[in-house]
């Protein structure tokens, strides 16, 4: 399938006409829309639309929203402005304010051509609008002869410009800036005025929770976002059962009203539920009645639109906090380990862990172990961010850095350093740690599964047949130290954007006969399974979950043989990729039963087409270049949603569902 060339429409010029109107496209239908409206529309386009679609309107995690083939997908300013108001923002659909649809409407139109003048657009005029009619007469050359018909509306372009800054959020060092991030109190049992914090219930019981309670959690408690250090997601509570389920009846509900995508998974300790919603906001609820205890809500600044990616982190949870001793631990999406009191929700200290306005951020929370808090680090496919991606840790008490693992660059490394085939740390992006890892106590080792590698294409990258450690593997480091014990490389050389940083479950388990420590990967995104051994990174089994043609082989001693007929050797050579860009197994969790032995992993087969575009690595950019078409099943398979159900000790499937 082709994907069509871009028209290139930029936010400036529309600022431009705004001041000089005589300097706008002449348009075939004039004085539609009033400057105030457009205005008011860019507002509200970069507030809910541009961490998708881009700053300029050309597309970037959906399709553009101007150009011929835009006009020609939509005819009408009404069919646009009924698809926006039934459909956007995939956050929250149809939940803005029917002038703010208008409002985006109205920008839209402008930047694809409308005149401006004194008419406010209204939901009467918008019949008459047809959007092919505001562009220019004559087409864009590249989109001259475009077959727009067959172009489909998923097809959406991964060579992304983001732009290229940041605002200053506030740094531990900001005493105003830590003040403004009050906490707000719904049924407070006596207000502190003066310090502007509510003191809940200060006769309530709340036990502090200890290493001990991490390493073996009481069975109503849900301490961590997949409930224990061993990340199986497994609760031992029997009271429900599949013969009451369906007699369950609601007794209260707190409605997520932040917008953004909720992933999160709420935590519970001594009869408080905790939080984390969208914008770095968490709160706790009496977990009994659902009332509000306290509401932590820190005073970030606005994001650019341009900076859609962090714009896009704040605005979606995915499980950011831990708890330990009297406090919560949050990790937010402008890289910041904030410890909170679990009873008040007060500040009692925060830490600037990388810079932000290089692109870092924290996409899930952290694991806290005898005293230390343990992170992986997001954003390592931002342009600036290049050379370094990281796994650390932090003193509970002070937040000070203990140490730091770098994951793509470690110049005393020899191997690794190989593995980039010559490619300088200026120029190595990937390699993030962006799903929470897993602790042994044992052997005091934390287990960490590791993303891709950036340009995606090798061609972009320079790097030759390299492996690119430690990208897409599995790291065991000393949990003391950062020192790397082991790692294994689940896909060398990637081209597709296959991360692997998914679940590391420690599991005992009897194979062939004699007990071994395994270490069980949940599916990367190609869908397959590993189990290695934990003491050494030996692999022990693998097992596939969808249909994917990104790894022909693995052999008895766990070499990974990737498809070198699918690595494109010039730009705008197209492949046909399964998985999908998007992945058989990504955010959806898999879950371990040690009462059945039992994987479960929820997966999803998909396939496109990917094809290397060139692009400019500025400021703000992910490091991707890719252009990905639309989302299709493999070959022969008619149903996308899978769970399968995996035996630990042998790897064989105990059952299989799909819709």
């Amino acid at each position: 399938m082709r994907v069509l060339p871009l028209v290139r429409l930029a936010v400036g010029t529309l600022i431009a006409a705004f001041a000089s109107p005589g300097i706008c496209v002449e348009p075939a239908t004039a004085g539609v829309l009033s400057v105030a409206q457009a205005r008011r529309g860019l507002a509200l386009y970069g507030e809910k639309c541009a961490m998708c679609h881009g700053a300029t309107l050309q597309g970037r995690d959906a399709p553009a929203l101007a150009g011929r083939a835009f006009a020609q997908k939509f005819g009408s300013a009404d069919r646009l402005h009924d698809y926006l108001s039934r459909s956007m923002p995939p956050f929250a659909p149809g939940r803005l304010e029917q002038q703010h649809y208008l409002d985006i409407t109205a920008y839209i139109l402008s930047v694809n051509g409308a005149r401006t003048g004194d008419h406010e657009l209204g939901r009467n005029d918008l019949a008459s609008i047809d959007l092919g009619s505001l562009l220019p007469v004559e087409p864009d050359a590249e989109n001259k002869n475009a077959d727009i018909a067959s172009q489909d509306d998923t097809a959406v372009p991964q060579a992304f410009t983001w732009g290229s800054e940041l605002p200053l959020h506030h740094s531990v060092h900001d005493k105003a800036a830590v003040e403004a991030a009050k906490v707000t109190i719904a049924i407070p049992d006596r207000i502190d005025s003066a310090a502007g914090h509510a003191v809940v219930h200060p006769d309530r019981h709340y036990e502090p929770v200890s290493d001990a309670m991490l390493l073996d959690p009481p069975p109503g408690e849900w301490l961590m976002s997949r409930g224990t250090l061993s990340v199986y997601g497994y609760s031992p509570l029997a009271q429900i059962d599949r013969n009451n389920v369906a007699d369950l009846e609601l007794a209260w509900a707190w409605p997520m009203a932040e917008g953004g995508q909720q992933q999160t998974a709420p935590l519970v300790h001594d009869g408080i539920m905790f939080i984390a919603t969208t914008d770095d906001v968490v709160q706790a609820l009496d977990a009994a009645s659902g009332d509000l205890i306290w509401e932590f809500r820190p005073a970030l600044a606005e994001l650019p639109p341009s900076w859609g990616y962090q714009r896009y982190q704040a605005r979606r949870q995915k499980g950011s906090i831990a708890l330990y001793q009297d406090k919560l631990v949050l990790a937010t999406a402008d890289a910041r380990l904030v410890v909170l009191d679990a009873l008040s929700g007060r500040v009692v200290r925060e830490t600037r862990v990388l810079d932000h306005t290089r692109g870092y951020v924290y996409t899930v929370g952290p694991l806290v172990v005898n005293g230390k808090i343990l992170s992986g680090v997001g954003g390592c496919s931002i342009s600036s961010t290049a050379g370094g991606c990281y796994i650390m840790a932090h003193d509970f008490e002070s937040g000070r850095e203990l140490w730091r693992f770098n994951i793509i660059d470690d110049p005393q490394n020899p191997e690794q350093q190989r593995s980039w085939g010559g490619v300088p740390a200026a120029n190595r992006w990937g390699g993030t740690a962006w799903a929470t890892g897993s602790y042994d106590p044992r052997t005091n080792t934390t287990f960490w599964g590791t993303g891709q590698p950036g340009p995606y294409p090798e061609l972009l990258r320079g790097s030759g047949k390299g492996s690119l450690l430690y990208t897409n593997s599995t790291l065991a480091l000393d949990a003391d130290t950062g020192k790397r014990r082991w790692h294994y490389q689940h896909l060398p050389r990637d081209n597709w954007d296959m991360d692997s940083p998914f679940e590391r479950m420690p599991i005992d388990a009897t194979v062939d006969g004699k007990p071994r420590r395994l270490l069980v990967t949940a599916a990367g995104k190609n869908g397959i399974v590993f189990a290695l051994d934990r003491d050494t990174g030996a692999f022990v089994w693998s097992r596939e979950t969808i249909f994917q043609n990104v790894v022909t082989g693995i052999d008895a001693k766990g070499r990974v043989k990737t498809n070198e007929g699918l690595i494109a050797t010039a730009l705008g050579e197209e492949k046909f990729v399964c998985p999908s860009l998007w992945g058989g197994k990504s955010w959806q969790a898999a879950a371990y039963s040690p009462l059945t032995g039992t994987l479960y992993v929820p997966v999803a087969q998909s396939c496109n087409t990917l094809t290397p575009v060139r692009a400019e690595f500025t400021a703000g950019n992910v490091v991707g270049s890719v252009t990905a078409g639309p989302r299709v099943l493999p070959p022969g398979i008619t149903e996308a949603g899978v769970i399968d159900a995996i035996d630990v000790a042998t790897g064989e499937r105990n059952w299989r569902h799909s819709q």
